[in-house]
Formats: structure tokens, sequence, C-alpha cells
């Protein structure tokens, strides 16, 4: 079994590899305005544990900002 941070280390290889086969798909068969969106939304959801993780820590900040600005 791996631990927490070779687990995190393969996803973002795995990530990259997704990216970087996307990427070369594009340039090699010619590039379309089609071809940026679809490379466009596999990049964000590639980015989307992360993005996910910030969205989760600012509302927890806001969340515990309004609840001691009510104290």
């Amino acid at each position: 079994m791996c631990n927490a941070t070779e687990k995190k280390a393969i996803n973002h290889l795995n990530r990259i590899m997704v990216g970087a086969l996307a990427t070369f798909g594009m340039v090699f068969d010619s590039s379309y305005m089609a071809d940026i969106a679809c490379l466009l939304s596999v990049l964000m959801w590639l980015a989307l544990p992360e993005y996910g993780a910030l969205v989760e820590h600012l509302w927890d900040n806001v969340r515990h900002k309004v609840n001691t600005n009510r104290s």
C-alpha cells in the first residue's frame, strides 16, 4: 500500500499525463475552437479536487468569521 504522499504524487502524475495527452492530441489533430474548449474542460476537470478543497477552505473561513462576528 502507498502512503498519503505517494498517493498524492501518483494522482498528480496521472493528471499531468492526461493533460499532456489531451494537449498532444489537440496539437497534432489541428487546432479548432472546439478543441480549445475541450482542452479547457479537461484541465478544469483535472484541477477539480484542488478547486473543491480551496472552495471548502474559503467557505469554512467565511463561516468562522460570520459566527465570530455574531458572538
